[in-house]
């Protein structure tokens, strides 16, 4: 287990862009999410998360904020009742009315490791936080990798023991070789978009399996579809038959 839940290498081009893939397998995986066992007590948060909690109002970046907020109660032992009662208030102060983001991210998501909270973003739901005055790291923050383990006082594997894991969802992940990248990675997939991904594989002879996103409303969907290569057939060992 990666302390932080540092996440696999996961493929996401731009609407439009064409990564060619090798499929590895697919397969259906429990998501597990780590938390601790019993709730974490204010004065030990982070100061990431005291921030955030006591922050003025901000125009940019108040729904990222409000995701780490949920997911790091989540993870941080607080039932969604007591966990609610922390976020609505902090919602309210920065002018969210609806719960949509507590609902998405509590005890369903990751807390964001550190390097992700420092990093900048262009906006939600890519958690960066870069720039906001949210991460003012003291002489404990270099011991941890995530808020969730600084709080939980969690640095190892071996003191992984002081939480426990629950299932979050079973998901459809596509393994695949990223030919632009020469990596490794995980796809999610919708039960429709296996099926078609599985179809289209036992259906692509010499093809080329081209792997892009096409926007569904506001999101981006992966999509699968088959290409002639000019250059001769890319392939590795373990690709699916």
């Amino acid at each position: 287990m990666l302390i932080g839940n540092k996440p696999e290498y996961r493929p996401k081009p731009r609407e439009g862009d064409e990564v060619p893939v090798s499929v590895l397998s697919l397969e259906r995986k429990d998501i597990l999410l780590w938390t601790a066992s019993e709730a974490v007590h204010p004065e030990e948060f982070p100061p990431c998360i005291r921030n955030i909690l006591t922050g003025d109002k901000i125009e940019s970046g108040k729904h990222r904020a409000l995701a780490v907020l949920a997911a790091f109660l989540g993870q941080a032992g607080w039932s969604e009742e007591d966990a609610k009662e922390v976020w609505r208030p902090t919602a309210d102060r920065l002018g969210l009315e609806d719960d949509q983001i507590f609902n998405v991210w509590f005890r369903k998501m990751h807390c964001p490791r550190c390097e992700t909270i420092k990093s900048d973003s262009k906006g939600y739901p890519r958690l960066g936080l870069g720039g906001l005055g949210y991460c003012q790291p003291d002489d404990r923050c270099q011991m941890f990798l995530w808020p969730a383990g600084y709080a939980a006082d969690v640095s190892s594997d071996q003191e992984m023991v002081k939480g426990r894991q629950i299932l979050v969802r079973t998901a459809n992940l596509a393994r695949v070789f990223d030919w632009n990248t020469g990596q490794e990675g995980v796809i999610e997939l919708s039960d429709q978009e296996r099926d078609d991904l599985e179809a289209l594989v036992r259906s692509k002879g010499d093809k080329m399996v081209i792997y892009t996103r096409s926007r569904i409303g506001r999101k981006l969907r992966p999509s699968f579809f088959l290409k002639e290569s000019a250059q001769p057939r890319r392939s590795v060992l373990s690709e699916m038959l």
